[in-house]
């Protein structure tokens, strides 16, 4: 397992890219690092001596000419090293954020990660006007969803992020990152009803209306989880 120009022989991988399951939960705690001992996708933790966690957010990274790199963001966590003779732990934070570009040039709102909340969460208008460019109605109560009828042929839907003139990273979501199907059986008859994954920030408490979350829909098969199992 090469890193640069380091070898680490003999240190097999297992990555989960899939299995996942679209629901609101947690998917495995704060971003991999603190998973449940129910989930299924953590069982193989009991087999570990040290373990390396590696997360990573896909995407493409731009230099300002086009996409030097994939993946928006790598983190990598390991046991100690034994190299390592004088080091500290440094207390970690629960919202990581980093600029998101929507067109304006002043006051540019934040985008952060959040492994608790379920769906996606920006400033109404700029959320309502994404609703009406995919032709999806707008909900009378901001805390409400935006739901509509399924429809085929739905566009993706493009993030920039980072910061102006420097680098930056396009997120693509396709429709089935964005929008989640619902499903109500009366009888012999099962109607498909469809719903964006984005509400505004007033859905949530204490909302900032100079930010971006973005939950649980927003790192469906953009994560993978790398742990290192002992010879």
């Amino acid at each position: 397992m090469p890193i640069g120009d380091v070898s680490f022989p003999n240190v097999p991988l297992i990555e989960a890219k899939s299995g996942i399951p679209k629901m609101d939960k947690s998917i495995s705690g704060s971003f991999g690092l603190s998973p449940e001992n129910n989930d299924h996708l953590t069982s193989i933790l009991s087999q570990l001596d040290k373990q390396i966690v590696t997360i990573k957010i896909a995407g493409g990274i731009s230099g300002g000419g086009g996409i030097i790199s994939a993946g928006i963001g790598l983190l990598t966590l390991g046991g100690e090293d034994k190299g390592c003779k004088n080091y500290k732990y440094v207390k970690a934070s629960c919202d990581w954020s980093t600029g998101l570009q929507v067109g304006s040039l002043d006051n540019l709102p934040k985008i952060r990660m959040s492994d608790s909340l379920p769906n996606m969460y920006g400033p109404k208008g700029q959320i309502d006007a994404l609703a009406k460019g995919l032709g999806v109605p707008i909900p009378s109560n901001a805390k409400e969803r935006y739901v509509f009828p399924c429809k085929k042929n739905m566009p993706d839907i493009t993030f920039t992020v980072g910061v102006l003139g420097g680098t930056t990273a396009n997120v693509i979501l396709k429709p089935d990152q964005y929008i989640e199907k619902t499903f109500n059986e009366t009888g012999e008859v099962v109607k498909t009803t469809c719903q964006l994954y984005f509400m505004p920030n007033e859905a949530l408490p204490n909302s900032n209306d100079n930010i971006w979350t973005m939950g649980q829909a927003f790192m469906f098969n953009r994560y993978a989880l790398n742990r290192n199992i002992p010879p």
